[in-house]
C-alpha cells in the first residue's frame, strides 16, 4: 500500500473542537482550501496517493489539516486555544504551501509534525516513547505552534530549493529533531540553528552536519548558553562550506561532512579553550587551519573520488582528532595537522590510485 498516513492517538482523537464552533474552524483554515491532495481509504484512514492515480478522490488541505494535524496538538490547544493554534497553522504553513508541491505537504504534516519515523504503528509507538516531550506537538505546546513550525519550514523550502539531498529524508529524520535544540537552549538559538542549516544547504553540504544528540549538545552546553548558539557552530558550518566542493569531505550519498565527526571530537577542547580565552574566537582559530591543510592534501592527490563512507579512508581520517586532543593543546593545530597529514597522506593519495586502477 502506497503512501503514508497520520496516526492520532485513540486520547488525541477523542478531542472535540468545543472551543470554537466546527464553522468557525474550517473559516480560520479556509485559505488552504485552494491546494488538493489525491488520497485513498485504507482501515477507515486517510492515506496519502503518492502516485497520483486518476480516479484518486482529492481533499482540501483545509479539511487534511482539520482531521489529520489539528487533533494531534492537544497540548498546544489546552494551553493557548482552539483559535490560536488553527490560525497559527495557517499562518506557520502558507509560505511553504505557496513553493512546496502538495505532496511535500502531505508528506511534512506527516512526518516532521507527528514526529514519526518510518515503521509501523508499534514503532511509531516506541520512537514517541523515547523521544517524549521532545516531538514536533509537544514543543509547540512548549513555545508556540507558528514559532515552532514557521522555520522548520522555511528550512524545508531550502531543502527543496537547493535538493543536496531528498527533502523527504529531512521530514523523517531532522526535522522531527529539533527537540534538542528547542529544549536545551534559547529560541533565538533555534532560530540560528535553523539560519545555519540553510546555510549549510546553499554550500552543498546537507545539513545533517550540525545535527547532534542530547549528549552531544550537552558537551556543548557550557559555552553555548554562556555565549549564545550561533558563535559556536558557524565556524564549524564555515569551515565545512569552505571545503565542500572536494568530494572525499563529505559521505556519497547523503552529502553530509565527514567534518561533522571531527567537531563532535573535538568539542571538549573547543569548550576548554573558549572557557579559557572568555571568548568564541578561539573556535575558529581552531578549526581554520583544517581548510589549508585538507586543501593541501587534496592537491597532493587525496579526497578526489566520488565514493566515501565513514568507514573508507577519508571517513577514517576525519574521525581521527578526537585521538589528538593533548597533541593539539600541547603543540597546537597546525602542527598537529601536519603531523596527520605526513600520516595519513600515502593512505588517502593510495586508496585514490586503487580505485583508478578499478
Amino acid at each position: 500500500m502506497s503512501g503514508r498516513y497520520v496516526r492520532p492517538s485513540d486520547q488525541q482523537s477523542a478531542i472535540s473542537n468545543k472551543e470554537i464552533p466546527m464553522s468557525d474552524l474550517i473559516a480560520i483554515l479556509q485559505p488552504l482550501e485552494i491546494y488538493t491532495t489525491a488520497y485513498f481509504m485504507h482501515d477507515e484512514k486517510i492515506c496519502i496517493d503518492r502516485n497520483e492515480r486518476p480516479n484518486s478522490p482529492r481533499m482540501s488541505h483545509a479539511e487534511f489539516v482539520r482531521r489529520q494535524v489539528f487533533p494531534l496538538l492537544t497540548k498546544a490547544r489546552a494551553k493557548f486555544g482552539d483559535e490560536t493554534v488553527a490560525r497559527e497553522l495557517v499562518e506557520a504553513s502558507l509560505p511553504a504551501y505557496r513553493k512546496l508541491p502538495m505532496e511535500k505537504m502531505c508528506g511534512f504534516w506527516d512526518r516532521a509534525m507527528v514526529g514519526i519515523e518510518d515503521g509501523g504503528p508499534a514503532e511509531d509507538a516506541a520512537f514517541a516513547r523515547q523521544h517524549e516531550g521532545k516531538l514536533n506537538p509537544d514543543l509547540a505546546a512548549k513555545i508556540g505552534v507558528e514559532k515552532l513550525l514557521a522555520p522548520i519550514l522555511e528550512l524545508a523550502v531550502v531543502h527543496d530549493e537547493t535538493d543536496v539531498f531528498g527533502i523527504d529524508k529531512f521530514f523523517v529524520t531532522h526535522a522531527t529533531r529539533m527537540g534538542n535544540v528547542v529544549t536545551m537552549f534559547t529560541y533565538e538559538d533555534y532560530l540560528a540553528y535553523i539560519e545555519l542549516a540553510k546555510k549549510l544547504l546553499h554550500g552543498g553540504v546537507f545539513d545533517w552536519s550540525i545535527e547532534r544528540d542530547e549528549e552531544e549538545w550537552i558537551q556543548l552546553t557550557p559555552i553555548i548558553r554562556q555565549f549564545g548558539l550561533r558563535p559556536v557552530i558557524e565556524p564549524m558550518v564555515d569551515v565545512m562550506v569552505a571545503l565542500s566542493d572536494i568530494p572525499g569531505t563529505k559521505e556519497e550519498k547523503y552529502h553530509y561532512s565527514f567534518l561533522s565527526q571531527t567537531f563532535k571530537d573535538l568539542s571538549p577542547l573547543l569548550v576548554a579553550l573558549v572557557l579559557a580565552d572568555e571568548s568564541t574566537d578561539a573556535v575558529s582559530k581552531t578549526l581554520d587551519p583544517l581548510v589549508p591543510a585538507i586543501r593541501a592534501l587534496h592537491t597532493m592527490g587525496a579526497f578526489q573520488s566520488d565514493v566515501y563512507s565513514r568507514n573508507s579512508p577519508e571517513g577514517r581520517f576525519f574521525s581521527c582528532f578526537g585521538k589528538k586532543i593533548r597533541r593539539i593543546m600541547k603543540v597546537g593545530m597546525e602542527q598537529t595537522l601536519r603531523e596527520l597529514s605526513q600520516l595519513w597522506a600515502p593512505r588517502l593519495i593510495e586508496n585514490m590510485v586503487t580505485e583508478d586502477k578499478d
